[in-house]
């Protein structure tokens, strides 16, 4: 069955961009099968090409990776859009054209650059398969695709054409948030402890506190909150025994907004969920490395909107942070699911894409971020369904940089990172990732200061003089950077590090001793930012188009 492509062409300064819409649609008057889709989404001129593809995994998030073109191929299979590789690609012609592919999934996807210069997007026959009914059509995702004369000017115009075309972001740049996790994660959270930091926030300018994962399950300070997610209505008492309703009203009570972390596909080995609802969890005959809640089962995705709109009502919440931190992989093939065998990764990512519609419909004014153990689902489908998307898990300041600026072709303004945190020590005595001192944040927090931002870490364990610097950056960045944000887009005049080959671990690499420099640019204002061994620094900028401030952006 060939796939239906429908198009629609854009024009963004000297760019051209389409946008790519693939369907499957049984016009016969029988049933008939499908197994995978394969589409061309572009040409190129494949002698002396180059590719700029990116490898993404936990901590390790827009690794780039320069080759050539011709031959390029990358897969993910996982079921999240970027475990594995990240699903936008460039392409950088020998006569100097820049050409741009990213695509809308529903988690599994396969590109690839052929020795003739064609672009393929498809799905292998594990991805998606079934049969179609006559008159029986389905959604199989799509991509936009731009070309420019340079790569700052591509980057630039897909940013703009997505700040004009994605659906409206609740997501206001000027908020800035506390997270408990880093510092207390789900081991030493209390109510207390989000108390005393709420309260030390309130003084530092910090307008949003969210509540992470710690916060539900069985009585204790040592359960475990992985074997127990769909347990929403239980609250654990020993660490919050006033309960989410008081503990919202206190923080709101401050003038602060609340914040609620939720792994919404969750369902725990040992949950009371998993017992009463056997027949909604996701299984696979081949076997899946974890439970979750297939939202292609009839009557999940119902349950799952009442639970999540519950929790909202009852604790006025402003903000959702919604995590997944299993691998899917090819999805639920369970026959009493009302899905197909070979769609139910398809079935799920409808289910979950229209729970996340419903609540936007229903709270008009509620803020859902898109998390998934760091970056490992940020892509064009989710960027159209939620408000801002979380980086990565780690966030010191040269993998974060590493993310955000390989990023700068997506509105800055739906990009979510925290400056670098506080980690805690684990029993053997090692961390997460590094850690950062307090006495060092005010050096390094500059370099998360160009898109939405906030902090894990003890803020009521800070010195008053600490504290006292990051209100002032606080500020600053409230008056003079959030309204560049909204609108503006970033430009690299230095590129970051890049890989010419796929065998490192893909962590993040330090920027040389020069540093980098970029420039949050809005239409009368700019951002510069220069990071290198003394830290991070910003500079405002008036009158960025000027010769002085209007410098090329860096080649590639």
């Amino acid at each position: 069955m060939q796939p239906i492509i429908s198009r629609t062409d854009y024009r963004q300064e000297d760019a051209q961009l389409s946008r790519l819409c693939f369907a499957l649609e049984n016009d016969g008057e029988t049933p008939q099968a499908f197994a995978g889709l394969s589409a061309q989404i572009g040409r190129f001129d494949p002698e002396g090409a180059m590719a700029l593809v990116f490898r993404s995994d936990w901590g390790r998030e827009m690794t780039p990776v320069w080759q050539a073109a011709a031959g390029t191929e990358i897969a993910v299979t996982s079921g999240r859009a970027c475990k594995g590789w990240a699903p936008w690609a460039f392409i950088r012609e020998k006569r100097g054209v820049w050409r741009f592919y990213a695509l809308e999934t529903f988690g599994n996807w396969r590109l690839k650059m052929t020795a003739e210069g064609t672009v393929v997007f498809s799905y292998d026959a594990q991805m998606l398969s079934g049969e179609l009914v006559p008159g029986e059509r389905i959604d199989a995702g799509a991509a936009l695709c731009a070309q420019d004369k340079s790569y700052g000017a591509l980057c630039a115009a897909v940013c703009r054409h997505l700040q004009r075309t994605l659906p409206p972001s609740r997501m206001d740049a000027s908020i800035v948030s506390f997270n408990h996790w880093w510092r207390y994660e789900d081991a030493e959270v209390t109510e207390e402890i989000v108390l005393e930091n709420a309260r030390a926030a309130k003084k530092m300018g910090i307008d949003l506190v969210v509540l992470d994962a710690g916060w539900f399950g069985e009585p204790g300070k040592n359960a475990d909150w992985t074997k127990l997610r769909g347990d929403w209505q239980r609250v654990n008492p020993e660490r919050f025994p006033h309960g989410l309703r008081w503990l919202s009203q206190q923080i709101h009570d401050l003038g602060m907004k609340f914040g609620l972390w939720l792994e919404p596909e969750g369902m725990g080995e040992e949950s009371i969920l998993r017992k009463a609802h056997p027949e909604w969890e996701a299984k696979r005959r081949d076997g899946l490395p974890q439970s979750f809640l297939c939202l292609g089962a009839q009557g999940a995705r119902e349950w799952l909107l009442g639970e999540i709109s519950r929790l909202v009502e009852e604790t006025h919440a402003d903000y959702l942070k919604l995590d997944f931190n299993v691998d899917p992989g090819f999805g639920c093939d369970r026959a009493d699911h009302g899905h197909q065998s070979g769609m139910g990764q398809w079935a799920h990512m409808k289910g979950y894409t229209a729970l996340l519609d419903e609540l936007r419909d229903r709270y008009p004014k509620l803020i859902i971020e898109n998390c998934a153990s760091g970056g490992m689902r940020l892509d064009l489908t989710m960027l159209a369904h939620t408000d801002v998307s979380f980086l990565s898990d780690p966030d010191e300041s040269d993998h974060s940089l590493q993310a955000f600026l390989w990023l700068c072709f997506l509105p800055p303004g739906r990009l979510l990172h925290w400056a670098w945190s506080q980690t805690r020590a684990y029993a053997d005595g090692i961390h997460a990732f590094p850690p950062l001192a307090h006495e060092k944040l005010a050096v390094h927090a500059g370099a998360a200061m160009l898109h939405p931002f906030g902090f894990s870490r003890d803020l009521a364990g800070m010195t008053k003089a600490q504290r006292g610097e990051i209100a002032a950056m606080i500020a600053r960045y409230r008056k003079e950077i959030a309204p560049i944000i909204r609108e503006g887009h970033v430009c690299l005049l230095t590129a970051p590090p890049l890989r010419t080959n796929r065998t490192d671990d893909g962590r993040c690499v330090p920027f040389s001793g020069e540093g980098c420099v970029c420039e949050l640019r809005g239409e009368c204002r700019a951002a510069r930012l220069t990071y290198d061994a003394r830290g991070a620094r910003i500079q405002i900028i008036d009158r960025p188009s000027s010769k002085e401030n209007n410098q090329e952006e860096s080649s590639i």
